[in-house]
C-alpha cells in the first residue's frame, strides 16, 4: 500500500486522513514529476522527506519541494518570479528541455488563501500545456497560457495580491538518462491517461519491474532498444508464462495485455539493455510477467 502506483488521483488512491489530505498536492506533484523523468518513488519515503506542517491548510512551499527533489536524485530549479512573462519563458525552457515543472497556484478557501501544486508535464502539440493535478479533480487536462495564468491566481484576490509566482523545474539528476523523460512524448501519455485508467494508475509499478529487467551492466557496447526487445521476444516470453501458469491461470489474452502494458511503459521511457544480455532479460521478463499473476 506504500508504493506510489503511477499517474492517478491521490485522493482516490490513498486512504488519506487529516492532516495529509490537506497537503498532499506537493508530495504527489513531486512524485509525478519524478515519474515523468522515469524515476519511480515510494509514498512513505516521499512523505518522510517533507517537514511536518504546522499550517496544513496552506500546504508545502518551495523550499521543502526543492529539498525533497534533491534527496530523490533530481536537480530542481526554482523558477519563482515576480513576472508572469519571465515565468512563462522559464517554464517553456524547462519543458522544451524535457523537464516537468511543478506549478503553484493560490486559491480562496474558508480558512483563507492557500497554495496548491500541480505538474506541467509538457506541450500538447498545439501550443497548449498538458497538466496533471494529483490531488484534485479533474486529474488532467490542457490549457493555453491564458489558462495557466488563470489557474495561478484563480479565486485569489487578483494578480496584484501575488508578489511572486511560484514554480520549480525538476531536471534529471547527474546520473540520470534524459532520454527516459516522458515530457517530449507527453501527448501520447496524456491520451493514455484518459483511455486506460488501469495502466496509467499502475505506471510506476510497471516501471519498477522494468528497471530490474533493463538496468544491466555493462553499459558499453551495442544496445538493444525496448521496442525491438518486446517485438522480437513476445512469443518466447508469453508462451513460457502460459506454460507455467497453465493450471487455473489467466487466459492468453490477459497475459498479452499485461505484456503490452510493460512494452508501452518501456517504450515511453526509451529503455534499453546491453545486447549481450538479451537472453538474460528474456528470462527475467518472463519471471516478472509470471509473478504478476501469482
Amino acid at each position: 500500500m506504500n508504493r506510489n502506483r503511477g499517474f492517478h488521483n491521490a485522493q482516490t488512491r490513498w486512504p488519506w486522513t487529516a492532516p495529509q489530505k490537506l497537503s498532499s498536492c506537493g508530495v504527489q506533484s513531486l512524485h509525478h514529476a519524478l515519474l515523468l523523468l522515469g524515476k519511480s518513488s515510494n509514498l512513505g519515503d516521499l512523505l518522510a522527506a517533507f517537514p511536518f506542517l504546522n499550517n496544513v491548510a496552506f500546504g508545502h512551499d518551495v523550499s521543502p519541494l526543492v529539498g525533497a527533489a534533491k534527496r530523490f536524485g533530481a536537480q530542481p530549479e526554482d523558477l519563482t518570479s515576480s513576472s508572469l512573462c519571465s515565468l512563462r519563458i522559464s517554464v517553456n525552457r524547462a519543458l522544451k528541455g524535457g523537464s516537468p515543472v511543478i506549478l503553484g497556484g493560490l486559491f480562496d478557501s474558508k480558512k483563507g488563501i492557500f497554495l496548491h501544486w500541480l505538474v506541467l508535464a509538457g506541450f500538447n502539440g498545439e501550443g497548449g500545456y498538458v497538466w496533471i493535478d494529483s490531488a484534485d479533480e479533474p486529474f488532467s487536462g490542457t490549457w493555453d497560457w491564458d489558462g495557466v495564468e488563470e489557474w495561478i491566481g484563480r479565486d485569489a484576490a487578483g494578480f496584484e495580491a501575488i508578489e511572486e509566482f511560484e514554480a520549480i523545474a525538476i531536471h534529471p539528476g547527474k546520473n540520470d538518462d534524459l532520454r527516459r523523460s516522458m515530457v517530449p512524448h507527453i501527448q501520447g501519455i496524456y491520451e493514455l491517461l484518459g483511455s486506460d485508467e488501469e495502466l496509467a494508475g499502475e505506471w510506476g509499478l510497471y516501471l519498477d519491474d522494468l528497471d530490474r529487467v533493463f538496468n544491466l551492466e555493462p553499459r558499453s557496447g551495442p544496445k538493444l532498444q525496448a521496442e525491438a526487445f518486446f517485438e522480437n521476444n513476445e512469443e518466447a516470453i508469453v508462451q513460457s508464462v502460459l506454460w507455467v501458469v497453465a493450471e487455473d491461470g489467466p487466459d492468453e489474452e490477459i497475459v498479452r495485455d499485461i505484456y503490452l502494458n510493460y512494452r508501452t511503459v518501456a517504450n515511453f521511457h526509451s529503455l534499453e539493455l546491453p545486447a549481450c544480455f538479451e537472453a538474460h532479460a528474456i528470462a527475467h521478463m518472463a519471471m516478472t510477467l509470471r509473478d504478476s499473476f501469482l
